[in-house]
């Protein structure tokens, strides 16, 4: 009869399966707070300067898709519509890279690289293009964690460079050397930052949040300044 009696309260009441099963599910979808891996990379690797000598604003789909298959033996090339009205990207992959070519108005304005994990350190990419002319940073709070956002600006040479970072405790995040980029982007060189954004961003929005933290590079990643407060999304 114990024994009985000890088996019928072991096992958990429908309601608090039911409250295992959510917050599994919560805890598998919520995003992972722990920073990217990150490596050294060569300016090889980094660079792509077949990529950094495209005519961007001049290069019709024609052009950049008989390039394509040139330099990357892709036939299949296929593109989908993005906003504003008269965008059109095209995606490709190659060598554990992922690429973006945007066009409007028949024209291409930016080509983006996404790039896998582990990441670039900061610390290699400097390396390689030098140091950059700007940075700026954005500590936000969203649904279920706290991000910050870096990018590295170099608007004469038409670079971006940008990392992503997410914490629960400790925030905001720490940024050094070591911090991976998940991404660049190569676009027309230009003289500042704001005559580059309109090639990289449509929201005003986030336009004004970039050019409201603008500062100069300031020589030493200790330096970099955050936000104390998390902007609301």
């Amino acid at each position: 009869m114990m024994g009985y009696r000890t088996f019928t309260r072991c096992p958990p009441n429908a309601s608090f399966l039911t409250i295992l099963v959510l917050v599994g599910a919560l805890t598998a979808c919520a995003p992972s707070t722990m920073p990217p891996r990150s490596i050294d990379r060569t300016c090889d690797w980094l660079q792509e300067p077949h990529l950094q000598t495209l005519s961007f604003g001049a290069m019709t789909m024609e052009e950049f898709e008989n390039w394509l298959r040139g330099n990357y033996g892709i036939d299949k090339i296929e593109y989908k519509n993005a906003y504003p009205a008269g965008s059109r990207t095209n995606f490709w992959q190659k060598d554990g890279k992922k690429y973006a070519a945007n066009f409007y108005e028949d024209r291409l304005v930016r080509i983006d690289i996404y790039w896998e994990e582990p990441y670039p350190t900061g610390r290699s990419f400097i390396n390689c293009f030098g140091s950059p002319s700007f940075y700026d940073t954005l500590y936000q709070q969203e649904i279920e964690a706290r991000s910050l956002s870096l990018e590295l600006w170099y608007p004469i040479l038409g670079i971006q460079a940008s990392a992503y970072l997410l914490c629960r405790a400790n925030c905001p995040p720490s940024i050094d050397e070591q911090t991976g980029l998940s991404g660049m982007s190569f676009f027309a060189p230009r003289e500042s930052v704001e005559d580059v954004l309109p090639f990289l961003y449509n929201s005003p929005a986030a336009s004004k949040n970039i050019l409201e933290s603008l500062r100069p590079w300031p020589g030493d990643w200790s330096a970099i300044v955050t936000d104390g407060q998390p902007k609301s999304q």
